[in-house]
């Protein structure tokens, strides 16, 4: 017989189940069956979809893939004021996020002896986007 077609004891065997149970399901219509001559057949994706292993192939295969990044920014700071400014407008940012960006994070940290503010993000790709958008914007002459 094809291959992509079980007959009633290939699939007892599977489930562990008697014959009869599996003939009772398939007059039942809870199994999709053909018969041929004597003999019952269930394709492998009517056997899938009676196990409910159909649904979680499903469920696998239109799962959205989750993509986190983390990224460190130096910005260059003419004092602790620039720091400070440039900290609060990004928290500002942070706290107006959509609500489509997830779980992220931002901290700021003032690197005194270099004059500097360390800018630390984690989150989708969406949201490093738009947080880096923003550091340009802030950062521009």
């Amino acid at each position: 017989m094809v291959k992509n077609y079980l007959t009633v004891d290939e699939i007892s065997e599977k489930l562990k189940m008697h014959p009869k149970t599996i003939r009772r399901y398939i007059r039942e219509g809870k199994i999709k069956a053909r018969k041929i001559g004597k003999s019952w057949y269930i394709s492998y994706e009517d056997f899938l979809s009676f196990t409910g292993e159909e649904e979680k192939r499903k469920q696998v295969v239109q799962a959205p893939k989750k993509v986190t990044v983390s990224t460190v920014v130096d910005i260059l700071v003419n004092d602790i004021e620039e720091s400070m400014r440039i900290a609060n407008t990004l928290s500002a940012v942070m706290i107006g996020k959509d609500e489509k960006y997830g779980n992220s994070t931002i901290t700021s940290q003032y690197i005194q002896p270099e004059s500097k503010i360390r800018v630390m993000i984690w989150g989708s790709i969406e949201f490093i986007k738009v947080m880096l958008d923003s550091i340009s914007s802030l950062t521009e002459n």
